[in-house]
């Protein structure tokens, strides 16, 4: 993100003060920090039940500020990385799923330790029209996109970029629904007019980006998911943050 600064507000809410934990708690949240090059500018700290509640600001110039309502009609939808790693790997962590070894592995750490898409954002923000980060699901967030730029978006569901891990399952029906709604997977969603595309492209081949072009923004108000031309029926849209 290049010299935007950033900072972070911590609550902390222990059942006792434990000194270990709070050491090793302190130890990897500062490591982070670092990474980041984040300051802890405040917070509280109280007594009660186990709750860390941290959030972020920062400040950039507006000319490259990433915003949801920048899409327009033909607009490609562009997704970092893999997506559905999250899903998969709550469901091994539940033991509803089962993979090998390597695979359980990687899955643990991107859901754990998943990597914040900054460098990815900072290459991105003089090119894309609009973006976000994927939490609640891909369909959810890239809803989020439309409903703020008053379009549609249609999804190919064949071009989603999965892992090598999810792929090791050989279930393409199950791959597509944790990666269409499974959320917890912290990459971006972001969207690019055709004559920027050739930017995007240079990116990728430089190996600056790891980016996969998924659909298209049209016409109307919801997010259509299709598999080869045909409607794909999801089981579920995402993380839904207030049930009716």
């Amino acid at each position: 993100m290049g010299a935007d600064p950033l900072w972070f507000t911590l609550a902390l809410t222990l059942p006792e003060a434990n000194e270990d934990w709070l050491r090793s708690f302190s130890r990897g949240l500062f490591k982070c920090a670092r990474e980041f090059g984040i300051a802890l500018v405040g917070g509280d700290t109280t007594s009660g039940p186990l709750s860390i509640t941290i959030q972020v600001m920062g400040a950039t110039q507006p000319p490259q500020t990433l915003r949801r309502d920048g899409a327009n009609v033909g607009d490609f939808v562009l997704v970092t990385n893999f997506v559905g790693d999250g899903a998969a790997a709550l469901a091994a962590i539940q033991n509803t799923q089962t993979f090998a070894d390597e695979h359980a592995e990687y899955l643990q750490q991107r859901f754990y330790r998943p990597t914040p898409r900054l460098s990815e954002s900072g290459l991105i923000r003089e090119i894309a029209s609009s973006a976000l980060d994927i939490s609640d699901g891909l369909v959810a967030d890239l809803q989020h996109i439309c409903d703020a730029s008053d379009l549609g978006a249609v999804i190919d569901v064949e071009n989603i970029p999965l892992s090598p891990a999810v792929q090791s399952l050989n279930n393409n029906s199950q791959a597509y629904q944790w990666a269409l709604s499974g959320g917890d997977d912290y990459e971006l969603c972001f969207t690019v007019s055709p004559d920027k595309m050739a930017d995007i492209a240079m990116l990728i081949a430089q190996g600056k980006l790891h980016a996969t072009v998924i659909g298209e923004m049209i016409p109307g108000h919801k997010v259509i998911c299709e598999y080869e031309g045909e409607p794909f029926a999801l089981a579920t849209t995402g993380y839904q943050h207030f049930s009716p």
